[in-house]
């Protein structure tokens, strides 16, 4: 069977009944006004995160200045992979002539995006290598930059 045919098979996702208790959440959620977006955070917890936003800085000015432009290059690729990201996104959702046409352009960019995650790929297998060469063994520099 191919997968085009997958949607010729009939099932049926039925949603259990809510209970009365969830019933009555989703009643007190339509009454609750939520125009107040807001979020709020205590001074200890703000203290906490300058604190360790403190801590990856000096960890950062630690390293040797090879290292840290190897960073900061990763760094202008990940940014390139988020307006890759919208670009391919604004893409998928134009208008085109024909339909030929839209492919075309959406598989173009999802090149260029796949380049770019190579790229990323291979300059953070190169930050780690060149940090094992320098003996800083702290990985958190390297998840950081994997997100």
């Amino acid at each position: 069977m191919s997968i085009s045919k997958i949607g010729n098979i009939p099932f049926a996702i039925q949603n259990p009944p809510a209970s009365p208790a969830v019933q009555s959440t989703k009643e007190n959620d339509e009454q609750t006004d939520v125009s107040d977006n807001t979020v709020t955070i205590s001074p200890e917890s703000w203290q906490k995160l300058k604190k360790n936003d403190d801590a990856k800085a000096e960890k950062r000015d630690a390293l040797p200045k090879h290292i840290k432009d190897m960073i900061k290059a990763i760094e202008r690729i990940i940014e390139q992979i988020e307006m890759a990201e919208e670009m391919l996104e604004k893409a998928k959702n134009a208008e085109y002539s024909d339909e030929k046409t839209k492919q075309a352009v959406v598989d173009s960019q999802q090149s260029f995006l796949n380049s770019l995650e190579i790229a990323r790929y291979d300059a953070i297998q190169a930050l780690q290598e060149a940090m094992k060469e320098a003996g800083i063994e702290d990985v958190s520099i390297i998840t950081d930059l994997m997100r």
